[in-house]
């Protein structure tokens, strides 16, 4: 998190994800205000032996983006043995979507970008949002 003198301490939270079963994994999430009508925000999902990504994968976030500007934060997707993809993401009104790591690939799903997510595997999506 980027450190802003004066400002509140990070909000924390635990994102609901759309198609991934996390097992024994973990995912966290923070958020911190920048000024008002705009945050930094950041969310860490690692896969566990049990984890499992079943479609195209979606992650709800606690604040509402302004959906009429077309932004956009990034991703990054690790896999101890296949190596590591960045990339862009979208919002709805409640969730980071159209999650796209590697040019010319569908949105990160069980076959995307690995055609097997295993124990280690990691998805980082970070940036700034102006918000509704």
């Amino acid at each position: 998190m980027p450190i802003i003198l004066g400002s509140p301490a990070p909000a924390t939270w635990v994102p609901t994800l759309t198609n991934i079963t996390l097992g024994d994994g973990s995912a966290n999430g923070r958020f911190i205000q920048l000024r008002t009508g705009v945050v930094y925000y950041r969310v860490f999902i690692q896969f566990g032996s049990t984890t499992t990504v079943g479609g195209t994968v979606q992650v709800s976030i606690p604040f509402t983006p302004n959906t009429t500007l077309a932004q956009t934060g990034h991703a990054r997707t690790f896999h101890p043995s296949l190596g590591v993809y960045g990339g862009v993401h979208g919002f709805t009104t409640s969730t980071i979507n159209s999650i796209i790591v590697r040019e010319g690939m569908t949105d990160l799903a069980a076959a995307v970008p690995y055609t097997s997510w295993t124990s280690g595997c990691t998805i980082r999506l970070w940036g700034v949002a102006e918000l509704a």
